[in-house]
């Protein structure tokens, strides 16, 4: 092996010497996005062209939440206020979720608009003042979205506008209508996450019926009525685990339903599956530690990313974010995690959201971390070229990618030390660790061999931009 490394150094090295130096920049990684944020961030929109973040945040005390939004004022101002006057008023408020209807921005949550403590949990900016859409809902608001002209309102509360709604509602334009006979049938049952696919209105949280049908965590409207998709998602009975959808995203003409659960249509599917229109399937393994979850999903470049609180997915150390290749979880650059319990207990740590704003993946959550690097609850990523074989990340295939290659050749091994978040506060990592020199296939195969120095060779220069 030695002898075969040697030659391989001298063909590295008799390479070097025909590239030009191609300087482009630290790339696919997570860095520090300004001054940061507020801790837990909820959830991101794009607004008239600027990135909207909003969430909520447990004071100092731990007995109350504080709402807030900001938007990105680029580089020279960074984070500020968003609106020219106070919005979320009460000594206990929440903000979960963003939406934009007929050119506004949306806002839902648990919030006093009044000053008079009635709690009705959702307005709008019009571009100039916050305006109440009637008399709201009486609960909170925790997923916004358009279906067929009308704005989706769904959360926990059981009137909106004043009429009975069981948790979800639509807004014409004038006055809110109940969908049906709504969604749950008993107390602390929620949705938490909308999406329009196929034509359908789908909904996902905690529940166990669907306008008064059995319906276990995930339901579509039809226009008409409500309709379970097969069994549902489920987990094992435990004292400490209930199901629970968190993000809803079409993804290749499938519906990819994320949360926290364990079974999906009674196959095992760790706390990611997807919905075909018919069937449900799984998505290779995820989470090894069914108490964890995610929180929120994003496409990105083509490929499909989910974030939350978890450590490994597919068994490689991938906190709080991985990239799905079509067959596997993949590593998806530095973490992003909470060093020394950064929150109150009552704020959980991880990633709870997941935008696209100029070519980049943002992230926000509850995070004083990135990488190395102290952070405030939200990042960016940015890709800048399609080159899986540039492993060093200076855009460019060069001796040191080459050099990555050899000094890993073999089967990947553990790495106890790899994610320090992971190390300190868990436990050591599975036998399967991150290998970034395992490059081929897209997503690895477990080894550094001749299929990943072919792919060094054949890729060698500079990377092509996006």
């Amino acid at each position: 092996m030695r002898n075969w490394q040697s030659m391989m150094m001298i063909v590295a090295a008799l390479a070097a010497t025909m590239l030009n130096s191609v300087a482009t920049g630290q790339c696919e990684t997570w860095q520090i996005f300004g001054n940061g944020l507020p801790r837990g961030v909820r959830d991101l929109v794009l607004y008239n062209g600027k990135l909207i973040a909003a969430g909520h945040t447990v004071d100092s005390g731990g007995a109350t939440e504080l709402g807030w939004i900001r938007t990105w004022n680029g580089p020279s101002v960074g984070w500020a206020l968003f609106g020219n006057e106070p919005l979320f008023l009460g000594d206990d408020t929440l903000v979960t979720s963003l939406a934009i209807y007929n050119g506004d921005l949306i806002v839902g949550g648990w919030f006093d608009l009044t000053g008079k403590g009635t709690y009705n949990g959702i307005t709008r900016w019009n571009g100039s003042v916050w305006q109440p859409l009637g008399d709201g809902v009486d609960g909170s608001v925790y997923a916004l979205t358009v279906y067929h002209g009308d704005l989706i309102a769904a959360g926990y509360f059981q009137n909106a506008g004043g009429q009975a709604a069981n948790n979800i509602a639509r807004w014409n334009g004038s006055g809110w209508e109940p969908l049906g006979g709504g969604i749950g049938d008993a107390a602390y049952q929620y949705i938490s996450a909308l999406a329009v696919y196929h034509g359908d209105l789908y909904a996902g949280g905690h529940f166990g019926s669907a306008g008064g049908q059995s319906a276990n965590n995930i339901a579509r409207w039809n226009g008409s009525q409500w309709k379970p998709l097969g069994s549902g998602i489920g987990v094992p009975s435990g004292p400490y685990y209930y199901p629970s959808v968190s993000d809803l995203k079409m993804y290749q003409n499938e519906l990819i339903v994320a949360g926290g659960f364990s079974t999906a249509g009674g196959h095992d599917a760790n706390s990611v599956a997807r919905w075909n229109g018919a069937a449900w399937h799984a998505m290779g393994s995820t989470m090894s530690d069914g108490s964890r979850s995610i929180q929120a999903l994003a496409i990105y470049n083509g490929n499909l990313i989910i974030a939350g609180e978890f450590v490994t997915a597919a068994q490689y150390p991938t906190p709080n974010v991985a990239r799905w290749t079509g067959a596997s979880w993949q590593f998806f650059g530095n973490d992003l995690n909470c060093v020394d319990w950064c929150l109150h207990a009552d704020d959980p740590s991880g990633v709870f959201s997941l935008a696209v704003y100029n070519g980049d993946l943002i992230a926000g959550g509850g995070f004083n971390a990135v990488g190395d690097s102290p952070a405030s609850n939200i990042a960016r990523w940015h890709d800048c070229a399609v080159c899986p074989s540039d492993i060093t990340r200076d855009g460019k295939v060069d001796s040191a990618d080459l050099m990555a290659v050899l000094n890993s050749w073999g089967p990947c091994q553990s790495s106890k030390t790899y994610n320090k978040w992971y190390e300190l506060y868990l436990q050591p990592l599975a036998p399967a660790s991150a290998c970034p020199a395992d490059i081929y296939p897209l997503g690895g195969d477990g080894r550094v061999d001749h299929n990943d120095l072919v792919a060094i060779l054949s890729a060698w220069g500079a990377c092509p931009q996006n």
